[in-house]
């Protein structure tokens, strides 16, 4: 800093030898330069204008080197930020699914539906096991409306999936009386 502002006296004070002029009074005529003065000024100033050239680049490097070492800082800084942010998320991840899991698994037990099913029929009372067409279908198969509720059946919605199903398995009835029990 004290560089800079060294640097800062040498040019103001350059600018005022070097740029700095009168006005010449109206009544007086301008005085010519003496070539010999010229030349002695020129002498003196050539000098101190390259050591002030050469201080402005010593600042300039040096400058350069302390905003090099910043921006490290701030790169190492920044890397640290991540960091803690990347282990605050897996943190809170962990949580929430340790949290979370087990109360899904709840959740999809209390999910599973009755054992049994029982509908009333005009040609006897069909029982549907449940337990046992949820181990070969996915929910979907059969309930359309997430989540999974209660359907109702009635002979035309009945007929079609179930019949239509149990035709392309072997162990499964086919028949009025295979389902149908009075």
């Amino acid at each position: 800093m004290r560089q800079i502002m060294v640097l800062c006296l040498v040019a103001l004070a350059l600018s005022f030898m070097t740029a700095c002029s009168q006005e010449p009074d109206p009544d007086q005529q301008p005085v010519k330069p003496d070539a010999a003065v010229s030349q002695s000024s020129t002498k003196t100033t050539k000098p101190a204008v390259e050591e002030v050239k050469k201080k402005v680049d010593e600042t300039v490097s040096v400058v350069k080197a302390e905003v090099a070492e910043q921006v490290e800082v701030v790169k190492k800084q920044a890397a640290d930020v991540v960091d803690q942010t990347r282990a605050s998320v897996v943190a809170v991840v962990d949580t929430v699914e340790k949290s979370t899991v087990p109360a899904m698994k709840t959740i999809a037990l209390e999910m599973k539906g009755p054992d049994l099913v029982s509908y009333d029929a005009s040609k006897g009372k069909v029982t549907f096991n449940h337990t046992d067409h949820s181990t070969r279908l996915a929910c979907s198969e059969c309930h359309t409306i997430e989540p999974p509720q209660k359907i109702v059946i009635n002979m035309e919605t009945a007929h079609v999936p179930c019949k239509g199903c149990h035709k392309g398995a072997s162990d499964a009835p086919t028949s009025c009386s295979g389902c149908h029990l009075k």
